[in-house]
């Protein structure tokens, strides 16, 4: 299907003004936004995108940061969509509110894969390695080819989106966990989704789960006084973190298997009612 995106402000395709950084957050994640950016700006004080972020009616007061408004309370799909209309640049990199980046981020890596990627004409470039592309492409060591009908080829983790083909993508109602699976599955008849095979932007994995601190984030991020408010929201019980980390530890190891074998293994154990997201989490390593 052909892209409609000639209205949106396109600048020389060797530069990289013609793309967008989007924070995808919203007010109920403000408690997040100053320790967010003061790890982004110092990892990533070259960042050659003008950065913006989401919210529902609150702001955050910086210099760099703009303001992207839905308005009132909605569903995640249609707020994001939102604001996604107020952005001028056709293409934007996404990245959730809750990716602390933890080492300094190489512009010129990400830069040569973004001119790759456009000189293929491509949708969406994931820039963080979870899961890993399907197959290689000739003279593009950056990044692979994730085939049609692979889990989480439309995924939140980071990454550059042609901002026509994510709207195109989003429906109206989903949330980001819908909108994954979900959206997967809508774009089993488009080319055009890649994915790198190392981490562009090194957040290593987010900071909560469902709301709640990680127990290693709190140990990692506390001690660095970068404005984190731990009495805002609660840290997980160690039972939780435990079983959390066990599967970060062997789902990698899952990741060794092909996409279609690990599927089977999905359809069989999920007939059990409530745990299809997450088995999906710890066969697709998300």
């Amino acid at each position: 299907m052909q892209l409609q995106d000639d209205k949106r402000i396109i600048s020389n395709p060797r530069t990289p003004s013609r793309c967008a950084l989007i924070v995808v957050s919203c007010d109920l994640y403000s408690d997040l936004w100053k320790p967010f950016f003061t790890l982004f700006w110092k990892h990533w004080a070259d960042c050659p995108f003008p950065v913006y972020l989401t919210a529902n009616t609150k702001r955050f007061d910086h210099p760099k940061v703009r303001m992207l408004l839905s308005g009132g309370e909605s569903d995640w799909s249609n707020e994001l969509n939102q604001c996604l209309q107020q952005v001028e640049e056709p293409e934007a990199l996404l990245m959730l509110e809750d990716f602390f980046l933890r080492d300094r981020v190489d512009t010129r890596a990400l830069l040569t894969a973004i001119a790759s990627w456009r000189r293929m004409n491509g949708r969406a470039l994931r820039v963080h390695p979870r899961p890993r592309p399907d197959a290689k492409i000739a003279d593009t060591p950056e990044f692979g080819y994730c085939n049609p009908g692979a889990p989480y080829r439309v995924s939140l983790q980071a990454t550059v989106w042609r901002i026509a083909a994510l709207i195109q993508v989003l429906r109206q109602g989903e949330t980001p966990w819908e909108f994954e699976i979900a959206g997967s599955a809508r774009t089993a008849d488009e080319d055009g989704f890649y994915c790198s095979y190392r981490s562009l932007l090194p957040y290593k994995t987010h900071v909560l789960e469902k709301g709640q601190w990680y127990r290693d984030a709190v140990r990692t991020f506390g001690p660095m006084n970068i404005g984190c408010d731990f009495a805002r929201r609660p840290v997980m019980s160690r039972w939780t973190y435990a079983r959390l980390k066990w599967q970060r530890v062997w789902a990698p190891l899952l990741g060794l298997l092909p996409w279609q074998t690990r599927d089977r293994w999905r359809k069989r154990v999920t007939r059990l009612p409530g745990i299809e997201v997450a088995i999906r989490r710890i066969l697709y390593w998300q």
